[in-house]
């Protein structure tokens, strides 16, 4: 082991206990710093979400009182605005934990555009909005648990205080939905569907009140009390009773005022508690950092005295290490002027010294004898390149001269020269490619020139299609619009035999139908007359009766006769009657034979009546199935000269179209033909550039062809 290893082993071993001490101690004191800064950035955070949450709050009660009064408040805008104002603000005071967008209520936010669209729309429900607002509150509410859980561990004081800002939070939380929920109900008249919930809420707000006068030191709970017999309070707590009583009186507005000023007195009061809380961290941060001020200063201090106490050790040795490296570094520089004044010693460094004045002698030999190998290899590299110089410019001078004559033969349009073999060797590759290049530019001019005489001798050609075309296109257009003039006639004249046929089906419709009532006036005739007939035929049979009572009436009155006869005298009184009832009878039976054949004629004729009316029946029936057959005839020849209307309304219609397209056609085919005589022109230009250039024959390619062309017109 040399004599600097052991020197700086005996400084090392207590440097690096001396610095673990300090290092831990000091990562201590850190970490500590750390957590207080931590916790003070989480409080003003905290109260950044704060005054977010009490934002929030009034936004969701304007929102609730829009949908319920079914108008958004005019106070709505101006809310939002410093809603997103306050996010701004937050977002800015997490902007250390990653922003908003990284804590719960940043992400809860990002429903609240969603949200106030449903309610400038009036169409959602007050529940459902109440309820999405209150989520968004309360997730900003539920991290604060957390951040009161730091605080306690950081200082006891610093957690109750932080544990009394957020009750203090919950209550206004409280209040705030309280606002919300009479003001809506209120302006819908809903309060006794309200009331249930109002309780719940005031019990909810009791509780949270309970939190903050439990953790609340004496100055806060003095501060609490005055806040509760302030007017702002008793007002609103009379009026949360006349509620739960039926809400005799109230107004919507009046409730949200009085609820408003209450929860600004809060908000007052949360804002001293979230200064509190502030100071008590600010304080705690500062102790934080006094301590590792004065941790760092004594650590800094002995470090300072073991290194002086080293380097007092360590000078007498390390100072000749310190000149030897020196003289080393010079000499691995290129400077061997070096004094090396320890060569003399006998330790390490002495032999060190030794060494190193034998490697700067070896440096010193070795640079001299490079120095004459340079030399050498100088004068014969210089004579090399004066000579390949000289070469080198003979054959550009001659490369030169000919690759410019080349390039001047070919501005001139000259297409016939080609490089000859007296280039160098180096430069035929070069003479060949040029050649071959002229080759191909030749030929490809040649084509293009005989390309542009043929696409001139086509564009000619073209225009005069062109011309017989636009001409017969509006030959054609003439005609088509002459036979749609024709065929609109045609479609009239069959539309109006359409109407005809239709109204002459109408009369059918209306014969038939009196065809019908005739033929059951028929029918009701024929029954007429079998009753006639029946009637008929009980009269004769009657008649036969009084015939057959004249006949016994007349044998009586013989009878009678004979036996006035029989008595003489006696009886001649009778016989005078006998006598009259007989002539009576004869009487009565002569008219009954008369009226038995005159209702035997009148029975004939009724059966020929009933036999002829039965015929006309059966004519009519005929005549009715006849006229039928006649309405569907005239039905299927108006539907016919429908169909037939339709379509030549149709045709008329394509032949109008195919009109139209013809126009449109004669109107491209003259477009056709005005760039048919452009591209003419344009092909006349070509030829023209093409003409500068000379072939292989000796004369510009242009005039040759222009000879072929005229000779094959």
């Amino acid at each position: 082991m040399t004599i600097s290893q052991r020197i700086h082993l005996i400084l090392l071993i207590p440097i690096l206990a001396l610095l673990l001490t300090a290092g831990v101690i000091v990562e201590q004191s850190w970490a500590s710093l750390h957590a207080s800064v931590r916790v003070m950035a989480e409080i003003d955070g905290a109260t950044a979400a704060g005054r977010l949450i009490h934002e929030l709050q009034a936004e969701r009660g304007l929102s609730n009182l829009s949908l319920k009064a079914g108008v958004l408040s005019p106070a709505l805008a101006e809310q939002r605005r410093k809603v997103d104002a306050a996010a701004v603000a937050y977002d800015e005071a997490e902007r250390r934990f990653g922003g908003a967008a990284a804590t719960p209520l940043g992400r809860a936010l990002k429903a609240l555009p969603e949200l106030r669209q449903q309610v400038d729309g009036l169409n959602a429900q007050p529940a459902g909005v109440l309820t999405a607002y209150s989520a968004i509150i309360g997730s900003g509410l539920d991290a604060l648990h957390e951040i009161g859980g730091d605080a306690a561990r950081e200082n006891a004081e610093l957690g109750r205080t932080f544990r009394a800002y957020s009750a203090l939070l919950l209550a206004k939380e409280m209040a705030g939905q309280e606002r919300a929920l009479g003001a809506g109900a209120l302006a819908a008249g809903e309060v006794e569907g309200a009331k249930a919930r109002l309780s719940f809420l005031q019990g909810e707000e009791a509780g949270a009140v309970r939190a903050i006068q439990i953790n609340a030191d004496e100055a806060l709970n003095t501060r609490w009390s005055g806040f509760e017999n302030s007017p702002a309070n008793r007002a609103f707590v009379d009026m949360r009773a006349a509620f739960l009583q039926g809400g005799e009186g109230l107004s919507g507005e009046a409730w949200f005022d009085a609820a408003s000023a209450r929860i600004e007195a809060l908000h007052d009061l949360e804002n001293l508690v979230a200064r509190m809380a502030h100071d008590e961290a600010a304080a705690a941060v500062a102790g934080h950092r006094v301590m590792l001020a004065a941790i760092a200063a004594g650590v800094l201090a002995i470090l300072a005295g073991a290194i002086i106490m080293g380097l007092r050790v360590s000078r007498s040795i390390i100072r000749p290490l310190d000149s030897l490296t020196r003289d080393t570094g010079r000499l691995t520089e290129g400077d061997t002027d070096l004094a090396l004044a320890h060569a003399g010693r006998r330790d390490e460094i002495g032999a060190m010294t030794k060494a190193l004045a034998h490697f700067r002698d070896v440096i010193v030999a070795k640079r001299q004898a490079d120095a004459e190998l340079a030399a050498a290899e100088e004068a014969a590299e210089r004579a090399r390149k004066e000579a390949e110089a000289r070469a080198l410019a003979s054959e550009r001078t001659l490369v030169v001269d000919s690759i410019g004559e080349a390039m001047r033969r070919l501005a001139a349009g000259d297409l016939t020269f080609r490089l000859t073999g007296d280039l160098p060797e180096a430069y035929a590759q070069l003479a060949a490619d040029f050649n071959g290049a002229m080759d191909q530019v030749g030929a490809m001019m040649a084509a293009i020139s005989e390309l542009a005489h043929t696409l001139r001798a086509s564009s000619d050609e073209l225009s005069r299609a062109s011309d017989d075309l636009s001409r017969r296109t509006e030959t054609q257009a003439a005609s088509l619009e002459e036979s749609a003039a024709a065929l609109e006639e045609t479609a009239q004249s069959v539309r109006k035999t359409a109407q005809g046929v239709h109204a002459a089906r109408e009369v059918i419709g209306q014969a038939s139908g009196a065809s019908h009532a005739t033929r059951q006036v028929v029918a009701d005739a024929v029954e007429a007359m079998a009753r006639i007939e029946g009637s008929a035929g009980r009269i004769s049979t009657i008649i036969g009766v009084i015939d057959e009572i004249a006949f016994q009436t007349n044998l009586l009155a013989l009878n009678a006769g004979v036996e006035a006869a029989r008595a003489g005298e006696a009886g001649r009184g009778f016989a005078v009657v006998a006598s009259e009832v007989r002539a009576l009878a004869q009487r009565s039976a002569g008219a009954a034979r008369e009226i038995k054949g005159l209702i035997a004629a009148s029975s004939a004729s009724v059966g020929e009546g009933a036999r002829l009316v039965s015929q006309t029946g059966a004519a009519l029936t005929a005549l009715i199935g006849q006229v039928a057959e006649i309405n569907q005839l005239a039905g299927e020849i108006a539907a016919s000269a429908k169909a037939q209307a339709e379509g030549l309304a149709e045709v008329n219609t394509a032949v109008n179209q195919m009109d139209q397209t013809t126009q449109q056609n004669a109107a491209m085919v003259q477009q056709t033909t005005a760039a048919n005589q452009a591209l003419s022109q344009e092909a006349e230009r070509l030829a023209e550039l093409v003409s500068r250039f000379r072939l292989g024959d000796g004369a510009p390619y242009g005039d040759a062809q222009d000879e072929r062309t005229v000779w094959a017109a």
